[in-house]
């Protein structure tokens, strides 16, 4: 279940601040998630991003 994240790690030489190494283990876990539990991860960000710019909760 690794191997995506460590091979884009290798392609892309990883990040080069706390932020951005955050961002990617976040977003690469919740990428994984998704696929584990059959959803779309399109749909999921689509719903997240439209609740933060709106104060909604975040998507379950």
């Amino acid at each position: 279940m690794l191997r995506p994240a460590v091979m884009w790690r290798k392609q892309s030489l990883g990040s080069h601040s706390l932020d951005g190494c955050r961002f990617v283990e976040r977003v690469l876990t919740a990428l994984q998630t998704l696929r584990l539990t059959g959803r779309s991860a399109m749909d999921y960000f689509e719903q997240a991003i439209h609740a933060l710019r709106h104060g909604l909760s975040r998507p379950n």
